[in-house]
């Protein structure tokens, strides 16, 4: 019996290695890796999320069109960052009712780039995709 488990967990490690190493090793220690993540994503998160917004808010305009004529909103922008910053890819996920708020808000991400680094724990297959609210106040600039 003995001699039969080695071959059984050597084949698998023998296929796995052809395409990821590492994740040859996760299973093997599935407590570690779900003990580790949750930790450093708790204070990295919240940390690049803040220079992410602040970021970003040097770089939103309230469209003078839409300050005349009282438009205000709210839309969510999604949007795809790599490891260095680049934005791979944005699309209004949430639109605001306005065209021209929306429009803004595109407008604002292209501007914005690069953006600050995401930390690296928080990237999955070296991009993180993120979703943010812009409001679009006449109370809130």
């Amino acid at each position: 019996m003995k001699k039969v488990e080695p071959p059984k967990e050597e084949k698998p490690a023998e296929e796995k290695p052809v395409d990821t190493p590492p994740s040859n090793a996760k299973p093997e220690k599935s407590a570690a890796p779900e003990q580790a993540p949750p930790t450093p994503p708790s204070t990295a998160l919240p940390s690049w999320q803040g220079d992410l917004l602040r970021h970003l808010s040097k770089f939103k305009r309230y469209p003078e069109d839409a300050r005349r004529r009282g438009m205000q909103g709210i839309n969510r922008l999604r949007f795809v960052v790599d490891g260095e910053g680049r934005v791979l890819s944005y699309e209004i996920a949430g639109g605001s009712g306005s065209a021209a708020l929306d429009r803004a808000t595109l407008e604002m991400i292209r501007r914005a780039q690069p953006l600050p680094k995401p930390p690296a724990e928080l990237l999955n297959n070296g991009t993180l995709e993120v979703v943010a609210p812009f409001v679009y106040s006449l109370d809130k600039r």
